[in-house]
């Protein structure tokens, strides 16, 4: 098998996301996103078996990445409004800055929260 290129799964991750973002979950075939990313169809098939699979993928990535932006290297001896006041901040400037990527993250996590 094939060793998986950081870059070629990243583009496909963020193909993944932008198609799901724009044009929902009928747009989240193999031959778009592969489009989208810049990559030979076949390529797809070496990261992902399936459309489930895809999909999970790119959640997981999704929640690995916002919560990385979040918390990754703060500042935990701060009093707690300061770590508040950064969370927020943090949070709101990752919804304006990562638009697809924090529409699914802030839309699952509402979900779970409320379900």
């Amino acid at each position: 098998m094939k060793n998986k290129d950081a870059t070629k799964q990243q583009a496909l991750m963020e193909a993944s996301l932008s198609l799901l973002h724009e044009k929902g979950l009928s747009a989240f075939t193999k031959l778009l996103v592969a489009k989208r990313a810049g990559i030979a169809t076949g390529t797809v098939y070496l990261y992902f078996e399936s459309k489930e699979k895809r999909l999970d993928d790119s959640y997981q990535w999704v929640k690995k990445a916002g919560l990385d932006a979040l918390i990754g290297q703060l500042d935990h001896s701060q009093p707690y409004p300061a770590l508040m006041k950064e969370l927020w901040i943090r949070f709101l400037r990752c919804c304006l800055e990562k638009e697809p990527e924090w529409y699914l993250w802030s839309n699952s996590n509402i979900r779970l929260i409320y379900t």
